[in-house]
């Protein structure tokens, strides 16, 4: 509502933590009082709204959620819930308190720069500062381009381009003004609780950032990750994803984890590398989320037989490796990378029906879902 007040909000997204939390970190550093937010917008998180929405997936952020409020509430705070899209509930809270910024990190999803873009504009109508700052990846999109001005279409360039840039070291959040306020149309986390899907003990990745660090800390672990990552049948991977999807864990935690204990060359850093990759790749091809990246794939003659897709996802396929993956990714959330190539490849060129039907299911079952790295690979 002012410029003259010294209270912020500080609104969770894809990062649900306290430490080395960009956003966060800057609201503290400037404000006097900043309060957090997280916002259910229904299109999300109504099943009903959202075709892709995923069991799983809610889960683990509801847990990771419900975490972060327990560590809020030690700092005086709690986590403020506000059931509405993100734009009417940022009205309603402008409207009603005395705020002078609001602070979150961007996604670069064309649905979160959509809605980003609607925040700001409500914001700059109140005058009322708006950061959005970047957090999700280690290289921000838009900065790693060739010589000539361009985005990167594959990889090695990208990356090798992306090495050159400084990766900042982890910062702890020491900061103990983050406030509480009230209103009728704030609710606390017990709301959380009510949206949380039952059940998920069996689901392979569990939510909450004690859950990310304890893995971490048997990274050393993973020392043979490179030739260990190619063997389904063993637990070779980090099982990670999920937590660096929904921010438990900062990229940079990872990164400095991975390079202080298995040096700056090892196979996850490459892993992080790509992951940057595909977030820089929609956010110069938005349009790679509902078509292909090369345009000349865009007219195949897909089968559209609903009884091969259902077998396919049922793991009834008669293909030992693509049935053990697809009966492993609807029991537990989850399915080893090599194989999710596999079963991909299997719908996609032996069954020819369209890739963005199991792309939806993917999304549908996977716990650590990610738009960007499930299209990309």
């Amino acid at each position: 509502m002012s410029k003259n007040s010294d209270m912020a909000v500080f609104i969770f997204r894809r990062d649900l933590r306290l430490e080395d939390n960009t956003g966060l970190l800057a609201a503290c550093e400037k404000h006097n009082q900043v309060i957090p937010l997280f916002c259910f917008d229904p299109r999300q998180a109504d099943k009903d709204n959202n075709e892709y929405f995923s069991k799983n997936a809610f889960r683990f952020m509801c847990d990771s959620l419900l975490e972060v409020n327990r560590h809020l509430k030690k700092r005086g705070s709690r986590l403020h819930v506000i059931t509405k899209k993100p734009d009417k509930a940022l009205q309603m809270l402008l409207d009603d308190k005395d705020i002078s910024a609001v602070y979150c990190n961007a996604d670069y999803t064309p649905f979160s720069r959509k809605r980003d873009k609607q925040m700001k504009a409500i914001c700059e109508n109140r005058d009322v500062t708006f950061r959005r700052l970047h957090d999700i990846c280690l290289t921000k999109p838009g900065s790693v381009l060739t010589n000539q001005g361009d985005p990167y279409r594959v990889y090695t360039p990208f990356a090798d381009k992306a090495r050159t840039q400084p990766v900042d070291t982890p910062r702890r959040n020491n900061f103990r003004n983050v406030t509480s306020v009230r209103a009728d149309y704030i609710h606390d986390a017990g709301t959380i609780k009510d949206y949380r899907p039952a059940g998920g003990d069996q689901i392979a990745q569990q939510g909450g950032r004690a859950n990310a660090t304890k893995k971490l800390r048997r990274i050393e672990q993973h020392a043979n990750y490179d030739e260990d990552r190619e063997v389904p049948a063993i637990e070779g991977t980090t099982r990670l994803s999920a937590h660096l999807k929904f921010g438990t864990i900062s990229p940079r935690e990872f990164y400095w984890t991975v390079r202080d204990a298995l040096g700056v060359d090892h196979g996850l850093i490459t892993e992080l590398y790509w992951r940057d990759f595909y977030q820089h790749v929609i956010y110069h091809n938005p349009e790679v989320l509902g078509e292909s990246f090369n345009d000349q794939f865009d007219n195949l003659p897909w089968r559209h037989d609903k009884d091969d897709f259902a077998r396919w996802k049922e793991g009834k396929t008669g293909f030992p490796i693509v049935d053990a993956g697809m009966r492993e990714l609807n029991k537990i959330g989850w399915m080893h990378n090599r194989v999710r190539m596999i079963v991909a490849s299997f719908q996609t060129k032996d069954l020819h029906i369209d890739w963005r039907w199991g792309e939806k299911y993917f999304a549908q079952k996977l716990v650590d879902y990610d738009p960007a790295s499930n299209n990309g690979g």
